[in-house]
């Protein structure tokens, strides 16, 4: 892997790429060059599709905290897969945006042209790894055809300051030329890493009052369903502002102490032990039985701000309109603020933890760690801003890293498990001595389990309805029961009817979620509904009907036959179904179809099938563990899953009884 780090102020001009930085981002020609014209598909270049012929950004931060981003694409349409291209994403995700120029065309070998023009772009919410939902302009460019092509741009302006910038340098496409300019804010330290790019032609220097990347040739990416974070399998720049005076030799550690520092001022002794005294702690128990009754009384009476229901935040918004004093109330800067107050951030509820903690007799530390849906955490990339959560880990006095508990007391999950996409990776642990990695596990299986139960029936005008409902713990359910909590009732009621298999093919009828006034995570579905599928009729001697549906689980879908990337799955899990199949009227059951077990070193599916007196009853277990599958292993993973899918498929007759109708 190659790996560069520049950091500096930028206070000096250092021009290394003489004329390369002398780029105006604009719109391309309106018309098609002879050069142009000439590129055809080459798979053996990885150039079937569409090819990026050149891509200009320019982020201008110089008057933060105000941000200029100019951006022009140019790509050519080498078949109807290259229509992607046409694709338009642009990120917004700040109130104050303004797009101040755009323009988009398709220039096609007939003359003929294709306009998308701003107004047609529209905003869309897209979910950007755990629960972060990123505003972005969305639309598709008309007009798009092999041969085409492709010219669209805008200028953009923001009041806001970005920390950290990811930028990536590969995708899909491949990209003959990318020159990316970024003009920094010269009040803060500022540097830039790059990643994954050995081999490849990219070149990133100080120019002036900036860094300038220019890369050529880069080849495509392949994109594969539950590969790894884009961070990890392409080259990519990040850049980043560090604090004045920051301490770039001993960074991590230097950093550690003073996060400690922060963490222990925020609760003093006095008010820790006047917490522990309303908290009715079970007496003579153990450490660690206090720690989790310290944890769920916290959970049960600090109210995380971060994590509010959208009629929570519309009622607050509604009284702070009213009540100026309200938002003075809320400016929680010590334990005993929030405390008093009874809500407060995210991180000062686990500062707060920390604080008890520690009165308890634990060792207790701050734990920092990334989303890998999105990116890892980089130690050799010098901001704490790389970091989305801030956790703890607590531990008896004395006992190795290995065997501290990680808990994130403002997750709204049970003590001892945090949120999935935080896991299966390692986070930054913060001490007063200093700061190392500590690994963040996941949850073992057993504690994220779905038990579903189903009742199918079919009524004699040949309706077969259906009611079932499912119980679930830890990660199962967890990221749809926040983003539940951060719905409208509209979208609410929605998001149960898709989660109970509202489709084509299944009307749900009745959908019920979760509590989602309460503290700790829970999910629960209660549903009901009609498949629209043929029943008996006066005629049929015969029925069979399959026991699969939403309330079996979701089986992942590998369709290919190899594979490039690793396979990465969310959490261990168990999903656990019983359904009760009635026979339709008239009908009886024939025989229970055999037991299936199939089983790999990763995981373990079982269903068995039992004649009742009222039709069938289906038990099925499905346990799977891993958390990353490397290539080698796809074959194995790939065959199994479409063996479960094959089981779920089994179908069960019915033998219309004689004399029935």
């Amino acid at each position: 892997m190659k790996l560069l780090i520049v950091v500096c102020a930028f206070a000096t001009s250092g021009l290394i790429f003489a004329g390369k930085g002398d780029f105006k981002v604009a719109p391309g020609p309106v018309v098609i060059s002879e050069e142009e014209r000439a590129i055809a598909p080459d798979p053996n270049k990885g150039m079937e599709h569409g090819i990026v012929l050149l891509e200009e950004i320019e982020r201008d931060e110089r008057q933060a905290p105000y941000l200029a981003l100019h951006y022009h694409m140019r790509a050519k349409i080498l078949s109807n897969e290259g229509r992607g291209l046409a694709d338009v994403e642009i990120p917004l995700n700040t109130k104050s945006g303004q797009l101040k120029r755009w323009w988009g065309k398709v220039i096609c070998l007939d003359g003929k042209f294709g306009l998308l023009k701003q107004e047609e772009l529209k905003r869309q919410v897209i979910q950007k790894g755990g629960v972060r939902g990123v505003e972005v302009l969305k639309g598709t460019i008309p007009g798009v055809g092999p041969g085409c092509i492709l010219d669209y741009g805008y200028d953009f302006w923001d009041e806001s300051f970005f920390r950290l910038t990811r930028i990536s340098l590969q995708r899909r496409w491949p990209v003959r030329e990318m020159r990316y300019r970024w003009l920094t804010y010269t009040g803060l330290p500022a540097g830039y890493r790059m990643t994954h790019a050995d081999g490849l032609d990219v070149e990133a220097s100080r120019e002036g009052q900036g860094v300038l990347l220019v890369a050529r040739n880069l080849p495509a990416i392949v994109e594969e369903p539950l590969m790894p974070v884009v961070g990890a399998t392409r080259a990519m720049a990040t850049t980043y502002y560090m604090a004045r005076n920051t301490n770039t030799k001993d960074f991590w550690n230097v950093e550690a102490k003073e996060v400690d520092r922060l963490a222990s001022s925020f609760t003093s002794a006095k008010a820790a032990r006047e917490l522990i005294a309303q908290m009715n702690l079970p007496q003579g128990a153990d450490l660690e039985a206090r720690l989790k009754a310290a944890y769920d009384w916290i959970a049960s009476n600090i109210k995380n701000r971060g994590n509010l229901t959208a009629e929570e935040e519309e009622k607050e918004g509604e009284e702070e309109e009213r009540d100026e004093r309200k938002k003075d109330e809320k400016d929680v800067r010590s334990a005993a603020d929030l405390i008093n107050v009874k809500e407060g951030s995210g991180w000062q509820i686990t500062y707060l933890f920390i604080g008890v903690a520690r009165a308890l007799g634990a060792e207790a530390s701050i734990v920092r760690a990334t989303d890998r849906t999105d990116h890892y955490w980089d130690p050799l990339l010098l901001t704490l801003y790389q970091f989305d959560r801030t956790m703890a880990a607590v531990r008896a006095p004395g006992d190795p890293d290995e065997k501290a508990t990680i808990v994130a007391p403002s997750s709204g999950l049970p003590y001892g498990q945090i949120p999935w996409w935080l896991t299966g990776t390692n986070g930054w642990l913060a001490t007063a001595k200093g700061g190392r990695e500590i690994r963040l596990p996941p949850s073992s299986l057993r504690e994220n389990l779905m038990d579903a139960k189903a009742r199918i029936r079919f009524d004699d005008d040949g309706t077969t309805r259906v009611i079932w409902s499912a119980t679930m713990t830890g990660q199962q359910g967890y990221l749809e029961w926040l983003s539940l909590r951060d719905s409208t009732a509209e979208e609410r009621a929605k998001s149960l009817d898709e989660a109970c298999g509202a489709s084509g093919e299944f009307e749900v009828t009745k959908s019920g979620g979760p509590e989602l006034g309460g503290k700790t995570a829970g999910y629960r579905l209660e549903c009901e509904g009609e498949w629209n599928s043929p029943g008996t009729d006066e005629t049929s001697s015969s029925f069979s009907f399959p026991f699969d549906g939403p309330w079996t689980g979701d089986t992942p879908e590998l369709t290919a036959s190899t594979r490039v990337h690793p396979v990465v799955f969310d959490f261990p899990w168990v999903d656990r179904a019983t359904i009760e199949i009635d026979a339709p009227p008239g009908f009886a059951p024939v025989a229970a179809p055999a037991p299936i077990t199939i089983e790999v070193p990763f995981a373990r599916y079982t269903v068995t099938f039992t004649v009742t007196p009222g039709g069938y009853r289906v038990e099925r277990e499905h346990r799977f563990t891993p958390l990353l599958i490397m290539p080698v292993e796809y074959p194995m993973l790939r065959e199994y899953l479409a063996q479960v899918r094959l089981a779920d498929r089994t179908r069960l007759d019915f033998r219309r009884k004689e004399g029935g109708s």
